[in-house]
C-alpha cells in the first residue's frame, strides 16, 4: 500500500513537472514573458533537479534577459553529468557566443554537431555566429581548429550517402572553421556541378570565396543563391553581410551595382546606394580621396541623400593653419599657459595640445596620493611642466566629506552613486566591452581625503592668471566652481564634465552648471563627446543600438547621452572688453590660442584679430606681426 501511495505521489510529481515546463515554453513563445518563463522552469527543476527540459528552457530564459553568467553556470553544472547532450551544447555555444567568448562558442557548438551531425539547428547557429563574425572583421581564433577538427564525422557521413546535403554543408563549415578554404571551395564546387540549383551550396560557396580572398566572384555566386533560394531573406542577409565586409576593397561597390543592375531583386533595390555609404566611411580614416569618390557615387543613386552630403561635407579639404604655434611664438619669453587638471587620474589630457606644450604649467588634482605618485613617476618628457597635488578640490577647505571608491576607481565620488538608475542603464567600457553600468559604481570602501578649495590653492600659489581648468569629477564639478570664484575671474576657459542624467545621488546636472558658469561670466560653446562612456542604452532592452567608438566621436544610434565634456570660453568682444595695458592684451591672444585647440578655430581669428587692432592702438610692437596672422 505504502508503495503505492509512493508510486502515485512519484506520478504525480511528473504530471506537475510537465505541467510546469508547459507553462515556461509558453511564457517563451510569447516573447515578452522571460520572468514568467524562469519561474516556471525553475518550480520544475525544484520539483525535479534532473528534468532535462527544464534546464535547457531555464538557460533560455536567462538568455533572454542577458543573464549570461547564470546561463553559462547552469549549463555547465548540467553538462558536467550529462557530457553527451548535443543540445545543451548547443545551449553553451550561443550562451559563450554573447559573452564574446568565441573559442568556448565554437567548441561548445561543434562538440553538439559531433554528437548530432544532423542537428540543423546547431548548424545554423554556427553559421549565423560566423556571419557575424563577418560584421566585426574578424575570424574564428586559432585556437578554434581544433573544435572543427572534432567534425570529422561530417566527412564520413558525406563518404556514406554522396547526395547527403546537411553533410556536405557541415563539412564545408568544418573546413572553413580549419582554415581548409581550398578544399571547402573544391567539395562546394563540385556538389555545384552536380547539383547547380541547391541555394545552400551556392551561399555556402560564396562566404567561402569571400573568406579565400575572392570577394567579387563570391558576392556573385551569392546573388545566384539569392535568385534560387526559397527563403530569399537569408540569402540576402548573407549577401548584404559579405558585401558590406568587403566594401572598402577596390571596386567592390562597383561590382555590385553591375551585378544587381543585370538582376534586379526588389530586395536589393537601394543595396548600391548603401554599399557605398558604406565603404566610403570604411575609407574615410585612411583614404579621403576614395571615401570622396564613393560618396559621391552614393549620392548619384539617391540626389541629395542626406548621408553623403554630410560626410562630403566633413571631407571638405580644410585651410591649412598654425594659428596656436603662430600665436605662442609672438608671447614674451617668459609667460606660460597655466592649466588645472582636476581629477587627473591617467594622467593629463594634453593630446591636442602638441604646438604649444613647451610654454605649458599644469597643475593637476587627485586625492589618491599613490596616483599621484605614480602620475609624478610617469611624467612624460613633452616639454611642458607638470606638478601633481594629493589632495581634492572641494566647495569647502577641510570639509570632511566622504569620497565614495568604486570598482571602476574612475567613478569615484563625493556624491553615493544612484543604483537604481544605474542598474537601468548598460554601456561599453574602456575596453570596448558592453557591461551593466551598474557594476562599475560599486562602492567598496569610502576615504575621507584632505580637501582644498580653488581659490585656496589659488592664493597661495599666486600664479597671476589661470588660463584653463579641466574639470572631471564625477558629478562634484559644481562644488569645486563654487569655491574657486575669485580664481575663475582670471580663468579664460574651461572643459566641464557634466551630466544629464543624475549617475549620483543628489549631484547637480548640466543646467546647473550652465547656470552658475554663464554667471561667471564664461559663454558657452560645445559639446565635446569623446568616448562611448558618455551614452548609454538600456540594460532590460534585447537590442543593443549603441557601437564602440573606433574614432574620436563616439557613434551613437538609439542610446542616450548620459554626459558630456562642456567647452565654456570667455568671450570679450561680446561682453565688450577694452584692454589697457599689453599684460591684459596677451591674456586674449592666449584665449586665441586655447580655442583654437579646442576646434574652436574660426573663434580664435576672430579674437586673434580684435587683438591685433587693441595692439596697434596701445602701441604695441607686435601689432604689425598680429595684423600679418590673420592676413594670412
Amino acid at each position: 500500500m505504502e508503495r503505492a501511495s509512493s508510486a502515485g505521489s512519484g506520478k504525480r510529481q511528473g504530471m506537475d513537472t510537465a505541467h510546469l515546463v508547459r507553462k515556461g515554453r509558453q511564457a517563451l513563445a510569447r516573447g515578452n514573458a522571460l520572468d514568467e518563463a524562469e519561474a516556471a522552469f525553475r518550480s520544475a527543476l525544484n520539483a525535479n533537479p534532473e528534468n532535462r527540459d527544464a534546464v535547457l528552457g531555464l538557460a533560455v530564459s536567462l538568455r533572454g534577459a542577458r543573464r549570461l553568467d547564470e546561463a553559462a553556470q547552469l549549463l555547465d553544472r548540467w553538462l558536467d553529468n550529462h557530457a553527451e547532450d548535443a543540445a545543451a551544447h548547443c545551449h553553451a555555444g550561443l550562451v559563450s557566443h554573447l559573452q564574446a567568448r568565441p573559442l568556448d562558442a565554437a567548441r561548445h557548438l561543434c562538440l553538439s554537431l559531433t554528437l548530432d551531425p544532423k542537428s540543423a539547428y546547431a548548424l545554423d547557429a554556427l553559421r549565423r555566429i560566423e556571419l557575424e563574425q563577418l560584421d566585426r572583421g574578424s575570424d574564428w581564433p586559432e585556437d578554434a581548429v581544433p573544435a572543427f577538427t572534432a567534425l570529422s564525422a561530417a566527412e564520413e557521413l558525406l563518404r556514406g550517402n554522396v547526395t547527403d546535403p546537411d553533410a556536405m554543408i557541415l563539412l564545408a563549415t568544418a573546413l572553413r572553421g580549419c582554415r581548409r578554404l581550398d578544399k571547402a571551395a573544391a567539395l562546394l564546387k563540385g556538389w555545384i556541378a552536380r547539383q547547380p540549383d541547391d541555394a545552400d551550396a551556392c551561399t555556402q560557396l560564396g562566404l567561402t570565396l569571400y573568406r579565400d580572398g575572392a570577394a567579387g566572384d563570391g558576392l556573385a555566386i551569392l546573388l545566384r543563391a539569392v535568385a534560387l533560394a526559397p527563403d530569399r531573406g537569408k540569402a540576402v542577409a548573407v549577401f548584404r553581410r559579405v558585401a558590406f565586409a568587403a566594401a572598402a576593397q577596390p571596386d567592390i561597390p562597383e561590382r555590385v551595382e553591375a551585378l544587381l543592375s543585370r538582376r534586379p531583386l526588389p530586395e536589393l533595390v537601394d543595396f548600391p546606394r548603401q554599399l557605398f555609404i558604406a565603404a566610403g566611411t570604411m575609407a574615410t580614416a585612411d583614404e579621403p580621396e576614395q571615401a570622396r569618390r564613393l560618396f559621391e557615387e552614393g549620392r548619384r543613386l539617391d540626389p541629395g541623400n542626406p548621408v553623403c552630403d554630410w560626410h562630403l561635407f566633413n571631407l571638405r579639404p580644410l585651410p591649412r593653419h598654425d594659428l596656436a604655434e603662430s600665436l605662442i611664438a609672438l608671447l614674451p619669453a617668459d609667460m606660460r599657459l597655466v592649466v588645472v587638471d582636476v581629477g587627473a587620474r591617467g594622467g593629463a589630457e594634453l593630446s591636442g595640445w602638441s604646438p604649444v606644450l613647451s610654454r605649458v604649467d599644469l597643475h593637476g588634482f587627485e586625492p589618491d596620493e599613490q596616483a599621484c605618485r605614480d602620475l609624478e613617476a610617469t611624467i612624460p618628457n613633452d616639454g611642458a611642466r607638470y606638478r601633481y597635488h594629493p589632495v581634492a578640490l572641494d566647495r569647502q577647505a577641510m570639509s570632511g566629506r566622504d569620497l565614495y571608491l568604486t570598482r571602476n576607481r574612475w567613478c569615484s565620488s563625493f556624491y553615493p552613486p544612484n543604483h537604481p538608475i544605474l542598474r537601468r542603464l548598460k554601456q561599453y567600457g574602456r575596453d570596448g566591452q558592453l557591461g551593466d553600468l551598474d557594476q562599475e559604481f560599486v562602492v567598496e570602501e569610502t576615504a575621507n581625503p584632505v580637501t582644498t578649495t580653488l581659490d585656496a590653492f589659488w592664493t597661495e600659489a599666486s600664479p597671476g592668471d589661470l588660463d584653463f581648468i579641466k574639470l572631471d569629477v564625477q558629478g562634484a564639478e559644481l562644488d569645486i566652481l563654487e569655491g574657486g570664484t575669485v580664481a575663475l575671474g582670471r580663468t579664460s576657459g574651461l572643459l566641464v564634465e557634466v551630466e544629464f542624467i543624475a549617475l549620483y545621488e543628489g549631484q547637480p546636472l548640466f543646467a546647473d552648471v550652465d547656470r552658475f558658469l554663464r554667471r561667471q561670466g564664461f559663454h558657452f560653446f560645445s559639446f565635446l563627446f569623446t568616448h562611448t562612456g558618455h551614452f548609454a542604452g538600456r540594460r532590460r532592452s534585447p537590442v543593443t543600438c549603441e557601437e564602440p567608438a573606433s574614432h574620436r566621436f563616439a557613434r551613437q544610434v538609439g542610446g542616450q547621452w548620459v554626459s558630456a565634456d562642456a567647452l565654456y570660453l570667455r568671450d570679450p568682444i561680446t561682453d565688450g572688453i577694452k584692454p589697457e595695458s599689453a599684460g591684459e592684451l596677451w591674456r586674449w591672444v592666449r584665449l586665441a590660442i586655447l580655442a583654437d585647440l579646442h576646434e574652436q578655430t574660426e573663434f580664435a581669428f576672430e579674437v586673434a584679430g580684435w587683438a591685433a587692432e587693441h595692439a596697434h592702438r596701445l602701441g604695441l610692437p607686435e601689432a604689425a606681426a598680429l595684423s600679418d596672422l590673420i592676413q594670412a
